[in-house]
């Protein structure tokens, strides 16, 4: 996905997320406020709470069974640390715009249930959606001289760290 791309929510969070686009654009037509607008991927790290599926496949180690909803849906995380220092970097440099915030790479949900779960049986519900959202970091490393540094691995391994 590139900044540039069509917008269509199909959720309310995500028309809720386009519809602050809008209000920001908004002021910063109507009133020459600078705005940037960091789109910020799936968003993972230590102190997550369950409801997100990394901290949710996490909390259900300690089960016989690890049981999830769909193995298919692709999705782009990035690491909270990594995010940190993007938002460091949008302030120094005062970038207008969109700039999408991601590590670059998808992941299914299966593949992060298997580097997790490491070998525990994991069933998943249903099989549905196969979409695959990635995020186009290009411009955040042309305009804000930014990529992360934390691998998908190490930052499940942080997580796994913390909860000990």
């Amino acid at each position: 996905i590139q900044e540039a791309s069509d917008l269509n929510p199909v959720s309310f969070y995500g028309l809720t997320k386009l519809l602050g686009e809008e209000l920001c654009k908004f002021y910063n037509k109507r009133y020459n406020i600078p705005v940037i607008i960091l789109r910020i991927f799936n968003l993972y790290g230590p102190g997550q709470q369950k409801g997100f599926v990394i901290p949710d496949i996490f909390s259900k180690l300690g089960n016989e069974k690890i049981i999830l909803k769909n193995p298919f849906p692709k999705r782009d995380f990035v690491y909270v640390d990594d995010v940190a220092e993007s938002i460091e970097k949008s302030m120094e440099r005062m970038p207008q715009g969109a700039i999408n915030i991601g590590s670059g790479e998808s992941y299914s949900i299966r593949e992060i249930a298997e580097k997790i779960a490491d070998k525990r049986i994991v069933e998943y519900l249903q099989e549905g959606e196969k979409s695959d959202i990635c995020a186009d970091i290009n411009k955040a490393k042309k305009v804000l001289n930014w990529k992360p540094k934390t691998s998908l691995d190490e930052g499940l391994r942080q997580i796994e760290i913390n909860l000990i």
